[in-house]
């Protein structure tokens, strides 16, 4: 899953870099036929054409006919921008810009990116040497050179802190999606137990520090093997799925409810007494009993049994669970469909 939001993350680096490009290159190719330049602006067409052929072959996901495009482009215009302006015309900084191509690549081994980056370097110095040696083809103004250096200065720049926030953004959110995966239930979207130990831990430092009340629902639903034989397991998960909406319909902000294992689920009902929760669980099993469960054409409903406890102060957890769970059994052996208390 990691490698996978990754190469997404690389891709999504890829298009905007691309279009950056696009943009840059369409410009370059009016101000070099203004200047007289008709090599360099012919080159520009060629090079608008490349990057349109990059953003094809990204469709396709060809991320290494992409990089190698790009950096030959990259370095040809580098140096025929400087045969024909000079090294003063400050082309040579794009090529700093091919670093980022290996840098966030999610796939290349360390090996192959120092190579690729040892390679970009040895083009900068020895277009760098060359132009030591070598005049320019067109004279500009000073003016004119000037006002060309600072821009491509400021363009490189600018697209290396532009691309550098954008992957770091990217990353944030990635991480984040990452996160909200570990912590929930892919089937029904709600806590996973591992998260709701968690946030059983913050609840119970507040109930020893304020002593306000916390109140657990542990939840069963009824005859689900049933279900499953009967209707199939895709009926089971449309059940699960559409109790969980209930939850988050029924809830308050700052109750928790969590896909406890199975066909449970438990919420912790923060600064709620015994009595309270109990008249939120009777409305939970009233509310999901009217939740039509649709699949292949046929509409079904199913019912819950709950088990209520208000934790004590210094109760640890486990015995807490233990002692609603035996509610829970009782509730089931009572007849089903119904909130027991504990």
């Amino acid at each position: 899953m990691q490698t996978q939001l990754e190469d997404e993350r690389y891709i999504l680096f890829l298009r905007y870099a691309i279009l950056a490009a696009l943009s840059s290159h369409v410009l370059f190719t009016f101000f070099f036929y203004l200047l007289g330049s008709n090599l360099l602006a012919v080159f520009n067409i060629l090079s608008v054409l490349i990057y349109a052929a990059c953003i094809f072959l990204l469709g396709r996901r060809h991320i290494t006919a992409i990089i190698l495009l790009g950096t030959l482009e990259i370095i040809a215009h580098a140096c025929l921008a400087v045969w024909v302006l000079g090294w003063n015309s400050g082309f040579h900084y794009y090529i700093i810009t091919l670093m980022l191509l290996t840098t966030f690549h999610p796939q290349w081994p360390i090996r192959g990116k120092v190579g690729y980056i040892i390679l970009v370097a040895l083009s900068y110095l020895l277009l760098n040497q060359w132009s030591l040696e070598h005049e320019p083809t067109i004279e500009i103004g000073v003016f004119t050179l000037n006002l060309l250096r600072w821009s491509n200065i400021t363009l490189t720049f600018g697209l290396l802190g532009y691309n550098a926030h954008f992957y770091a953004k990217v990353a944030r959110e990635a991480e984040n999606k990452l996160e909200l995966l570990a912590s929930t239930d892919t089937l029904t979207g709600l806590y996973n137990r591992r998260e709701m130990l968690k946030v059983f831990k913050q609840e119970q430092s507040k109930l020893r520090r304020n002593q306000r009340p916390l109140s657990i629902i542990m939840i069963d639903i009824d005859n689900f093997k049933k279900i499953n034989d009967q209707f199939g397991h895709e009926c089971g998960d449309e059940a699960l799925k559409a109790i969980a909406a209930c939850f988050k319909k029924t809830l308050r902000i700052q109750d928790h409810v969590a896909r406890w294992g199975g066909e449970e689920f438990l919420i912790m009902l923060p600064e709620t007494d015994l009595k309270s929760a109990q008249i939120i669980a009777e409305k939970v099993r009233v509310l999901t009993s009217q939740v039509p469960i649709t699949t292949d054409k046929q509409v079904h409903h199913v019912t819950i049994t709950s088990a209520v406890g208000e934790m004590l102060p210094e109760e640890e957890f486990d015995r807490c669970l233990s002692r609603i769970d035996n509610g829970l059994l009782a509730g089931k052996r009572a007849g089903k469909n119904q909130v027991v208390t504990v």
